[in-house]
């Protein structure tokens, strides 16, 4: 069988999806529902054939033991290929589980289809905690804390929406949120190089997080290797 993923930031998202799904309430839930729709279309077959001769008993008879093997063949496949996803999701949501809190705030923030406050919040206080920034003046450390969220929700933009990092005047108009203001003018010589040492934070950040992800994608690529 094909491995499930092949990206460590989908198999986050997706597998986030569905955080408290087992394999065997997928399975049931299959059942039950493949189960209602056989029983219909017997109902509805069964009532076609009550008008159409004497020999109906046969020809429902033939037509049962038909949907019963096209049934379980379906059911089998469908149940191998959703149990096969859902053991896949399993394993992603065991190696996230495994991380550091603050790294699985910092992935769940860039990556889980449903981020909380909380994510963003350590995720921000990683960030302010360790990069590493150049030699600033006392008024430029006063500042660095409204471009966390900023580089925070650039970094995600790109790394997973496809998008171009932020642009100054974007940064800038942020910031007027937490009424701070910084020079158009001057960002290049005052701000890029600050801005870019909190995105880089975020890419180291963002490895460590996946890297456990990727142990995972690369292990299951392996064993559909094997089997192939």
């Amino acid at each position: 069988m094909k491995p499930i993923f092949t990206d460590a930031r989908v198999a986050w998202h997706d597998s986030m999806h569905e955080r408290s799904l087992s394999i065997t309430a997928a399975s049931m839930s299959q059942a039950e529902s493949s189960a209602k729709q056989t029983e219909q279309r017997r109902q509805r077959i069964e009532v076609v054939f009550a008008a159409q001769g004497d020999d109906k008993e046969a020809r429902i008879d033939i037509l049962r033991q038909k949907l019963n093997a096209t049934e379980t063949r379906g059911d089998k496949f469908n149940s191998t290929n959703r149990g096969a996803k859902v053991a896949a999701m399993a394993r992603i949501q065991r190696a996230v589980a495994g991380l550091p809190k603050l790294l699985q705030s910092f992935g769940n923030f860039l990556y889980s289809p449903n981020p909380t406050a909380a994510d963003m919040e350590y995720s921000r206080y990683l960030l302010a905690k360790h990069v590493r920034l150049p030699a600033m003046t006392d008024q430029q450390s006063s500042k660095v804390e409204s471009l966390i969220i900023p580089a925070l929700l650039s970094y995600r933009d790109t790394a997973f929406g496809g998008r171009e990092h932020w642009s100054p005047g974007r940064i800038i108009e942020f910031a007027h949120q937490y009424e701070v203001s910084f020079s158009a003018a001057n960002w290049a010589r005052d701000w890029s190089s600050v801005w870019e040492r909190l995105l880089d934070a975020c890419g180291g950040f963002d490895q460590q997080a996946l890297d456990p992800v990727w142990v995972e994608i690369n292990k299951e690529r392996g064993d559909a290797a094997n089997d192939g």
